[in-house]
């Protein structure tokens, strides 16, 4: 059997049937990390989006199992889909800016300027990437777990600032 967590021996799968295309839709989220320029800054964006829309639906406990939910899918088909494209954390996926902008929202106030400053702070953490080490791990672990860290210190900061102003 063949160890996944190797991509330069194994062989790339070319992409075709509908499993590789349904794998490569949801890691790039539905295709965002597919635009032009700044592909995880699209994936983000999709993440500011949702929640504009949503925001007065959106209950603690739903986004919680969104979160959950979704980081778990994302481990999965980042790893699928650095298998199908031959290359580690591909530019074109981006499920896990998605789910790490919901984990630097959870528990703020929806309000516009909130939102915003979660965004520009979890893009900054996430190009910075101060806990690279992360990414090493395999299987979309790595994918998936700098984005969380990215995530978790945008909310922290903002939850110390809603704090102390």
């Amino acid at each position: 059997m063949t160890n996944r967590d190797d991509l330069a021996t194994e062989a790339i799968k070319p992409v075709k049937g509908w499993q590789n295309s349904l794998i490569l839709f949801v890691a790039s989220c539905g295709g965002m990390g597919q635009l032009p320029l700044f592909p995880g800054t699209w994936g983000s964006l999709l993440g500011l989006v949702i929640t504009l829309l949503f925001r007065q639906q959106m209950n603690p406990s739903a986004h919680v199992i969104i979160i959950v939910s979704l980081f778990f899918l994302g481990v999965w088909v980042s790893g699928e889909a650095e298998v199908i494209l031959g290359k580690k954390d591909h530019s074109s996926i981006v499920i896990d800016e998605l789910v790490g902008f919901f984990v630097s929202i959870l528990l703020l106030p929806h309000e516009l300027p909130y939102l915003l400053a979660a965004f520009i702070f979890f893009r900054l953490f996430d190009i910075w990437k101060p806990w690279s080490l992360l990414e090493s791990l395999g299987r979309g672990w790595g994918v998936m777990l700098d984005d969380l860290a990215a995530g978790i210190i945008t909310n922290l900061l903002l939850q110390v600032y809603i704090l102390i102003f």
